[in-house]
Order: C-alpha cells, then sequence, then structure tokens
C-alpha cells in the first residue's frame, strides 16, 4: 500500500512538473520564432521598444519599418516593438509625456543630446561604446560630437553632409586659369578667395529675358560655416564655437561677417537674394528677378542653369538630373558641415546591452548595414531610398552604401573626410550644451535705433543684423564686449552643469 501511494505521488509530481516546463516554453513565445531552449520550448526575447519619427505608416512600409522586421526575424535573443509618436503632437513633448509616466522608451530619437541628458534620459553608454570594437568605425567627428568630458550618452544615427552643388559647366565659362571647374573645386581642394572671386565674376545680370547668371544663391546660412574656413587655428567649429566655448569677438568671425556683409550687400548684387537693389522687398522683388534669371526659387535657377553654387544639403535629390555636369562639393578650405540624427539609450532601461544593440543594428552596426543592403536589392521597385551618408567607415560599407547614391561627389567628399583633407564641422543644436539660447535667443539688452523698430535684441538678432549690414562691423565690435562674450558662455556652463559635467 505504501509503494502504490509513492508512485501516485511520484506520476502526480512528474505531471505538474511537465505542465511547468511546457507554460514555460509557450510563455517564451515571444515575438515569434527564437532558439529552442530546454524541454523543447522557445527562448523568451527581450522586448526592447524604440521610438522614432522616421516609422511612417504601415502601408508605406518605410526602409525603418523594413530593418525592424529584418532584425525580429534574424535576432533569436530581441524583439523590437516600435514606438510611433501620436500624430499631431510635438516629438519632445510626446517624449515627455511617456518619460513623465514611466513609460520612456529603451532606445529613442532625440532632438537634442545634451536636454535629454539634462532631463534625466539618457543613460551614459560609455562602458558599452568603449566594449564595442565597432564603435570606432563611427567618423570620428560624429563620435566626438557626443562625447563629452570623456563620458559617451548617444548613439549617431544619421550625418546628411551640407555643403555646395556647384554647375561645373556655368563655372568653366567663367574661370581663368589653367584649372577646369572639376579640377579646382574639388573637395579640400579651393581656397575661400578663390571661391568668392568666383562666385563675384559669375554675375550677369543685365539681361531682361531670363537668361542672366548670379553666383550662388544666398548669404543666409554662411555664418555657420564660414568662420571655420578663416580660423587657421583649426579650432573653430559650427558658427563660432570652438569646443569650449562661444568666440564672438574672434578675427574668424569678424572676417566673416565682412565677406557676408559684402557679398550680401544689396548694391554689388552678387547673390541671387540680393536683386534687385532698387524695387524692393515682396512680389516686385521676386517678379524682377525672374525677369533677369527666369522664373521660380533659387533651387529653380540652379536646375536651369543660371547659378554657379547653391547651398545645400547632399538630401537634395533634385539636383541629381539636371542637364549639366552638377557636383556636391565642400566649402571652401575643406570644411563640410553635417546635420545629424542621434539615439539616446534610456536612462531607466532594464535592458541597456540590448538596448544598445538595437541602437547600433538601426545606425552603424556592419550586421545592420548589411541587412540594409539586403532590403534594397531584394526590393528594387519598392521605391526605397538611401539617402545619408555613411555612418561606418569601413571600406567594405561605405562603398556598397554609396553604390545607392546617385549623386557625383558625396562620395568624392567623404573620402577626402577619411583622408583628412576635409574637416566634418557637426551642427552644435543637437550636441552643444546651450548652443540654441548661446546661437539665437540669449537677449543682449541691446536696443539700436533703427534696427528691430528699437527692441532689445537676441544674440541671433546682433550677428544677422550684422550679416546684412543694419549693423556696421565696428559698431558690432563695440557692442560684442568681452562682458558679454562671458555672458552668452556662462548659459554653456549651466547646461554643462546641469548635465553633471565639469566646463
Amino acid at each position: 500500500m505504501k509503494k502504490r501511494f509513492l508512485t501516485i505521488v511520484m506520476a502526480v509530481f512528474i505531471c505538474l512538473f511537465s505542465l511547468i516546463l511546457f507554460a514555460c516554453g509557450e510563455g517564451g513565445n515571444e515575438g515569434g520564432g527564437g532558439s529552442q531552449g530546454g524541454g523543447g520550448g522557445k527562448t523568451r526575447k527581450t522586448v526592447v521598444t524604440f521610438c522614432s519619427w522616421n516609422f511612417g505608416t504601415e502601408e508605406d512600409n518605410n526602409l525603418t519599418r523594413r530593418r525592424v522586421e529584418a532584425f525580429n526575424k534574424a535576432s533569436s535573443t530581441i524583439r523590437i516593438e516600435m514606438v510611433v509618436p501620436v500624430d499631431g503632437s510635438g516629438y519632445d513633448e510626446f517624449l515627455a509625456t511617456m518619460a513623465a509616466s514611466g513609460e520612456l522608451p529603451d532606445v529613442f530619437f532625440v532632438n537634442s543630446v545634451p536636454s535629454a541628458v539634462i532631463n534625466q534620459w539618457a543613460m551614459d553608454i560609455t562602458s558599452l561604446a568603449k566594449a564595442d570594437s565597432e564603435w570606432t568605425d563611427i567618423p570620428v567627428a560624429l563620435r566626438d560630437s557626443i562625447t563629452y568630458n570623456d563620458k559617451i550618452y548617444a548613439v549617431p544615427a544619421g550625418q546628411y553632409y551640407m555643403g555646395l552643388f556647384a554647375n561645373l559647366d556655368l563655372i568653366d565659362d567663367y574661370l581663368t586659369g589653367d584649372k577646369s571647374a572639376e579640377e579646382l573645386f574639388a573637395p579640400g581642394e579651393f581656397t575661400t578667395e578663390q571661391w568668392i572671386n568666383v562666385v563675384k565674376s559669375m554675375k550677369d545680370i543685365n539681361h531682361m529675358d531670363g537668361t542672366g547668371v548670379i553666383g550662388m544663391n544666398a548669404v543666409g546660412d554662411m555664418i555657420n560655416w564660414l568662420p571655420a574656413t578663416f580660423d587657421t587655428t583649426g579650432r573653430t567649429k559650427h558658427f563660432t564655437w570652438n569646443g569650449h566655448e562661444f568666440d564672438f569677438r574672434s578675427e574668424a568671425l569678424l572676417d566673416a561677417l565682412r565677406v557676408i556683409a559684402d557679398l550680401g550687400d544689396p548694391q554689388s548684387q552678387y547673390v541671387y537674394n540680393s536683386i534687385p537693389a532698387t524695387v524692393g522687398e515682396g512680389e516686385d522683388a521676386e517678379e524682377y528677378r525672374s525677369l533677369i534669371l527666369g522664373p521660380g526659387s533659387p533651387s529653380d535657377v540652379f536646375i536651369a542653369g543660371r547659378m554657379g553654387f547653391i547651398q545645400e544639403g547632399s538630401w537634395a535629390g533634385t539636383y541629381e538630373n539636371v542637364d549639366f555636369d552638377c557636383t556636391f562639393t565642400s566649402y571652401p578650405n575643406g570644411k563640410v558641415t553635417a546635420a545629424t540624427d542621434f539615439i539616446c539609450i534610456s536612462k531607466s532601461t532594464k535592458h541597456a546591452e540590448a538596448a544598445y544593440e538595437v541602437a547600433k543594428y538601426m545606425t552603424f552596426g556592419a550586421e545592420g548595414a548589411q541587412a540594409m543592403f539586403d532590403i534594397l536589392d531584394q526590393n528594387p521597385d519598392a521605391g526605397l531610398s538611401l539617402t545619408c551618408i555613411p555612418l561606418n567607415t569601413k571600406p567594405e560599407i561605405s562603398t556598397k552604401w554609396f553604390s545607392y547614391i546617385k549623386m557625383k561627389g558625396l562620395q568624392e567628399t567623404f573620402d577626402a573626410v577619411n583622408a583628412g583633407k576635409v574637416e566634418v564641422i557637426v551642427e552644435g543644436n543637437k550636441t552643444v550644451p546651450g548652443f540654441l539660447k548661446a546661437r539665437y535667443t540669449f537677449n543682449t539688452g541691446i536696443s539700436i535705433e533703427g534696427v528691430r523698430e528699437g527692441n532689445l535684441l537676441t544674440i541671433g538678432d546682433l550677428v544677422w543684423d550684422t550679416c546684412e549690414g543694419k549693423i556696421s562691423i565696428n559698431d558690432y565690435i563695440n557692442y560684442m564686449t568681452k562682458e558679454l562674450n562671458d555672458k552668452i558662455n556662462k548659459l554653456v556652463a549651466d547646461d554643462y552643469a546641469s548635465m553633471g559635467l565639469e566646463y
């Protein structure tokens, strides 16, 4: 009887143990698939939530969505769960709402890395990055831009070059030396003086039949990159940021202000936006420009072959199929700006290593890049495109990457960067603490009669009005005292402190 009782107990125990194993196997089949685990079940996948503004719609099924799908099929241990921002809400506000409710995604795109750190959203990923042998495959300028006092808080997620598109055929007509336009304006090969001289020489606006020629579209963005071309020390980066502080009194900035005021002078009419000098602003000015250069925007005039250079980002695919020899090239003196995107990993994530693996796969990792190439190769008619500059410098990755990009000059610029002929200047707005306040919104307390109708000028106003000639260079120098410059840099120091870093 006792032996029979023990037999029954053992049978019940075996049944219960089998049920437990079965339950574990069923519960582990999360996200579909996965390697076989003990007892014949499937291992549980770690879910990593990922928020991006690049998902588009399910119907579009764009490249980002397809890359997520490819990851989920390939990984036996991790599943990406997409977090799509709510339509109609600002992206930063959407993240703030999720953070306030304790639901910040494990991985998320950011508009500002310093803000994400200050808000206690971004994890310090220094140990993860430094343990990754592929981290150094990221272009050095991108790595440096998100490293603060040797601490890393983000993963570069995208870059576009901002430089010059050049009409080589038209420029050739205005050159007097032995070099062709293609030779002279190769990335990193021309000086600021050479470029300015050619822009000025291309002014032919004495016709009223739409066949005129102009050297460039506008001076608007030049203040962000021209100072770096004048700085022989190489310290100046984006605008007048030198890697440690803003120097609003530097000779490089003053030289840039002088050139911009000269090129943009409506009396000289060297650029599209300064024409005409006498008709005035608004529709009359646009009509007058169309009589000289033909109808449409500056981009239309460039495409029509009547403009030498246009400042634009490498995303401008409209210049791929023009009827002239068009190329992308650097700014003078071997500079090019990078417009960038970055991904942070949540400080509250419970799966830091898995989150880093997802961030890497979707950005610079070789495995993720190869999977992306497979998607493009296998879906040639799906309308998918690759427009950004490679995030990985390995030749086997970058060469294949550029095979999907038609625009002449982009790979040549990338190669010139890697060869040290061209320096990448990363835009400061997403990476430099206090940048937007120090660059645009800080109230200088200055009011100038006849400028902004007597209103107090922001630092952005002061610089821009000097570019436009409304404030003379000498007056700018007098207004921009060391005391004012120090007050602006205090904003940067405060943001460094808020990040828990020494300035």
